[in-house]
């Protein structure tokens, strides 16, 4: 249930047909958008067993089914899915068969900020430490699916996993129970818990609850536990695991090695050592070589959109000197505070591009607050132009663009979207103290952060940063 425009169900329909199943494959897109996804499926062994049914959803192919896998977009209360069960259909994911089937070590990590980062330092820092003979994969909601590969792994072998807060919603309460007293974890991981995603889990704790179910898969009720690793304000959630380790516990007192070890990072942000400094801990709980580890810190680097200096975007036609930093990935106001606090105020004009689809309980208080006192002016874009500007004026930050001299009613302009903030962000006249301080060629310093999801425009937050990129490179000199 659910192809997904990138492809996403392709590992749940060749897991089924290599299983010998007649698999349907439906999906409420139409065949022209999920074009490639289809082309792909039709590629697979066995897809001629694949009957296809896009651009809706028929009640009989839910009532008639005997295994459902469903995509983890899709909400668990779905009429659909209730249908599946009142058939007598095991209704279950990709994750909940991949953690089911592996039979090797398995780390997963979840959290609001900061996990695919972590997730790629650690197989990083594991391939490192662990040596050539052991395999170490990384899948869930980063990468590709695993489940074509489920049995090439051997015991020895590591699997590292990203996971949503909608595909740990997802699993199956008998799958839970059974993982608390068998464990399909080794390690478990929460980087963050922040406010995101309001609009699918209805509340903060909801949302919370759903992030915290990472812990229960550790076996903590059988005889040989996993390790959970989660900040120290979630501990009190945490009171029944046995080996629980506290990951941001070194923020004061004597450097430990880790804290010693992270300062070879190169990767620019605060927040990215932090995220290594889990990944750390999550290597020493696997048992991997702490020297190998930090002899290979030196050689990581990040993911794209989070905090990429464009080091190629250095002119543009004017003569001005840029300082671009891609931080596309951010969908809520916490992370571009994050990025803010980690730029600070750099010589020269700063600017911040702010904006997209709002998300349901997510206040750009504390953003706007921190770009006026860093002296970032904000070019606000998107469906939530108007918000971010009326928030930016109580705050007294400055704000560039077509919309600086409005009221904030509709007289205000702004840009629609990436593309044409990048057009506002790159004016050349500019005011404030900032401006008044440039002389000659300082530099122009742009972070492409949005702090908002990307649907008002975009299909992702990967489409919208690429668009950005692509209206900075048409500025170049």
């Amino acid at each position: 249930m659910g192809l997904g425009l990138f492809g996403g169900g392709l590992g749940a329909a060749s897991f089924a047909l290599r299983k010998g199943a007649r698999v349907t494959v439906t999906d409420q897109r139409d065949a022209e958008t999920l074009r490639d996804a289809v082309e792909a499926l039709r590629a697979l062994p066995g897809s001629e067993r694949v009957h296809l049914v896009l651009g809706e959803h028929r009640e009989e192919d839910f009532r008639s089914a005997d295994i459902v896998i469903v995509n983890p977009a899709v909400p668990p209360k779905a009429p659909f899915i209730g249908m599946a069960r009142e058939g007598g259909a095991r209704v279950t994911t990709a994750i909940e068969l991949l953690l089911g089937g592996l039979g090797c070590r398995v780390v997963a990590v979840t959290g609001t900020h900061g996990k695919s980062s972590t997730v790629h330092f650690t197989a990083h820092l594991l391939r490192a430490a662990l040596g050539p003979d052991v395999r170490v994969a990384l899948g869930g909601n980063i990468g590709g699916s695993l489940l074509g590969e489920l049995e090439s792994f051997g015991p020895d072998d590591v699997v590292v996993l990203e996971l949503s807060s909608y595909q740990l919603e997802h699993l199956s309460e008998s799958f839970v129970a059974e993982a608390a007293r068998t464990r399909v974890l080794d390690v478990a991981a929460i980087t963050t818990l922040g406010v995101d995603h309001l609009a699918r889990h209805g509340t903060i704790e909801n949302y919370h609850a759903a992030k915290r179910r990472i812990g229960e898969l550790t076996g903590q009720l059988g005889p040989d536990p996993g390790t959970v690793i989660v900040p120290a304000a979630t501990a009190g959630s945490f009171t029944g695991v046995q080996r629980l380790i506290l990951h941001d516990e070194e923020s004061s007192g004597p450097p430990s090695w880790r804290r010693t070890a992270t300062e070879a990072l190169r990767v620019p942000g605060a927040f990215q050592r932090e995220n290594l400094g889990l990944a750390l801990r999550i290597g020493s709980a696997l048992g991997a070589d702490e020297t190998a580890m930090a002899q290979a810190i030196p050689g990581l680097t990040g993911l794209p959109h989070r905090m990429e200096r464009l080091t190629e975007m250095t002119t543009l036609r004017d003569g001005r000197v840029l300082l671009v930093h891609d931080n596309g990935v951010s969908t809520t106001p916490e992370s571009t505070v994050s990025a803010l606090e980690s730029l600070g105020s750099p010589a020269g004009e700063r600017v911040v591009l702010v904006g997209g689809q709002a998300k349901e309980g997510c206040d750009m208080a504390a953003l706007v607050r921190t770009a006026a006192r860093l002296d970032w002016e904000i070019v606000p874009f998107g469906a939530a132009a108007r918000e971010i500007a009326e928030a930016g004026r109580l705050a007294g930050a400055r704000l560039r663009g077509p919309g600086a001299a409005g009221d904030g009613q509709k007289g205000d302009a702004w840009p629609a979207g990436a593309e044409a903030a990048v057009d506002a962000a790159l004016e050349s006249s500019s005011s404030g103290p900032a401006a008044a301080a440039c002389v000659g060629l300082a530099p122009l310093n742009v972070l492409f952060s949005p702090a908002c999801a990307s649907f008002d425009r975009y299909p992702n937050f990967s489409a919208r940063a690429e668009a950005f990129r692509r209206a900075m490179a048409a500025h170049l000199a």
